[in-house]
């Protein structure tokens, strides 16, 4: 159950990816003179911008509660930061929305911002590129660093949130450049393009900055895949292919799980210090496989992440290993 709505959610992530480098072609067509796309984006979307960020907003809110209340991943620092950037847009979209207000989209753009901009340095700390601070280390089990989520080789938490911030600023953004054509009519409502008065003066402004936003998305999971390819679980450089080949699958599951983010254990080269230090508990492979599978204290459970196969791998490991 959980497995599967996480891919779920991981797929939508990679589908809104995929918009958003629709969203960068159409700015850079539109930075270079060709204003087609643009405006045929403009109408496309014309009324439904403040919708659309709505959805963005309440997905990326709904799959943060789903991590955290239904599978047991305890939210870090960062992620509460996070949070507080994007909660408050899943409210405050359907308000505007509702009130046909596309005006009020120019206030919440600091919002989706701020958040993006703490996604990249999340996803930074979580692939080692950049040292975490104790207060992360203290706010949960492993602190920030801990991938709870990967799915296709780099679609974690933090990847999901920038994906969602740069949707909705985009979504918000082009709302908020409607330049208020037809706010003095009658219904309130705005007119479509092609009945305006007079053309948008902040189209290329609008289009300048959803392709910095798509940059940004593209940016961010080029980063993380780069990160994943060339930077140890917590090592400077990647690992040799005499290491590679040498490392038993155990050895591959516990890295690859984030264990050595919460427990120190040698022969993994980990240094963890929110949970039990390993080589001195000593545990055997049937407590280990338990724990893993079942949770306990701090720890949530894996049994939904892990096959059973790689469970009894780690548990081999872990227990042929520890104290060595």
């Amino acid at each position: 159950m959980v497995h599967a709505i996480t891919v779920l959610l991981a797929v939508l992530g990679v589908a809104g990816q995929v918009i958003a480098v629709g969203l960068l072609v159409v700015g850079i067509l539109a930075l270079v003179g060709v204003a087609g796309p643009l405006e045929a984006l403009r109408r496309g979307v014309w009324g439904y911008e403040l919708w659309l960020a709505f959805v963005v907003a309440s997905i990326a809110t709904g799959g943060s509660l789903f991590f955290s209340e239904f599978a047991h991943f305890v939210p870090c620092e960062l992620c509460w930061y996070q949070r507080i950037c994007m909660y408050p847009l899943s409210i405050l979209t359907l308000l505007a929305a509702l009130a046909r207000d596309d005006r009020a989209a120019r206030y919440f753009l600091p919002l989706p911002a701020v958040g993006a901009c703490v996604s990249i340095y999340h996803i930074l700390v979580e692939n080692h590129v950049v040292g975490q601070s104790n207060a992360c280390l203290l706010s949960a089990p492993g602190g920030c660093g801990v991938k709870w989520v990967n799915e296709f080789g780099y679609v974690t938490i933090p990847v999901l949130a920038l994906t969602g911030f740069a949707l909705a600023f985009a979504f918000l953004l082009l709302a908020a450049t409607n330049g208020g054509v037809g706010l003095d009519d009658d219904d309130g409502a705005p007119e479509p393009p092609g009945e305006e008065p007079e053309p948008r003066r902040l189209e290329g402004v609008s289009a300048a900055v959803v392709a910095v936003v798509a940059v940004a998305v593209v940016a961010g999971a080029a980063a993380v895949g780069w990160a994943i390819h060339h930077v140890g679980s917590g090592d400077a450089v990647a690992p040799t292919t005499t290491e590679t080949t040498t490392r038993s699958p155990g050895a591959i599951v516990f890295d690859e799980a984030g264990c050595g983010g919460c427990h120190t254990l040698k022969a993994a080269r980990s240094s963890g210090a929110a949970g039990p230090d390993l080589d001195t508990v000593r545990p055997s492979a049937a407590r280990v496989a338990a724990v893993v599978r079942s949770g306990e204290g701090s720890m949530p459970a894996y049994g939904g992440r892990l096959t059973g196969r790689q469970i009894a791998d780690l548990a081999a490991f872990v227990s042929a290993s520890a104290g060595g």
